[in-house]
């Protein structure tokens, strides 16, 4: 490798680690709660087809585990989260309804998205998690983390699974009483050091093409 190369990627690394600040970073907020599912109740609705019904009501849902070292005091806030009904024909579930709004809150600080979709994947034998979409997350307040989720451009992405309840699809919509289990989740906003490291990777390039100009 020539000594010209090497001194014009040294130049790249430079200008993205210029363009990339420490506050670009992907957050994770931790939470636990509890959810109730009814079968055929009335928070939701079972779509055309399906063969089974099963509402999900979310309460005392917090925030758990210390987030950033930086942010302690978000330990503990409270998360709204609306009900879901799940539809199910043995093969695929659908929600009602697809939409809502979600929300953190603690004092004066507060972050909340609209919910644009939801999803069930499987975690391997005997397990399975609910993903759900956000987007529009806003800020109130001067929570750093949660001016962080209201910055990024990717929203927010919360996924959750029920702990010592169903453990895949088969039992929970075989559920035929009313029951209460754990909920355990996380609520993730996209890392968009990766567009940093484009915008960088950009600028790099203009500087070596304006140095060949030059000679």
């Amino acid at each position: 490798m020539s000594r010209l190369l090497m001194f014009h990627l040294v130049a790249v690394a430079a200008v993205i680690t210029a363009v990339a600040p420490v506050t670009l970073r992907g957050d994770t907020i931790n939470l636990n709660g509890v959810v109730t599912i009814t079968p055929d109740g009335t928070l939701g609705t079972c779509a055309t087809g399906s063969t089974a019904c099963q509402d999900l009501a979310f309460s005392g849902t917090t925030v758990v585990n210390p987030v950033s070292p930086s942010d302690p005091a978000i330990i503990g806030a409270a998360v709204t989260l609306p009900g879901f009904g799940l539809g199910w024909n043995g093969t695929s579930a659908t929600f009602d309804p697809t939409s809502g709004l979600f929300g953190i809150s603690y004092g004066s600080n507060s972050l909340s998205g609209t919910i644009n979709w939801e999803s069930i994947t499987s975690t391997g034998v005997g397990g399975f998690q609910i993903n759900v979409g956000l987007s529009n997350m806003t800020n109130v307040g001067t929570d750093p983390i949660f001016m962080n989720f209201a910055s990024g451009p990717g929203g927010g992405i919360l996924t959750f699974q029920l702990v010592g309840g169903p453990q895949n699809l088969s039992q929970l919509f075989a559920n035929t009483n009313t029951l209460q289990t754990s909920l355990s989740g996380t609520l993730v906003t996209p890392e968009p050091a990766s567009m940093a490291l484009m915008g960088g990777g950009l600028v790099g390039l203009g500087l070596l093409a304006r140095k060949r100009r030059k000679k």
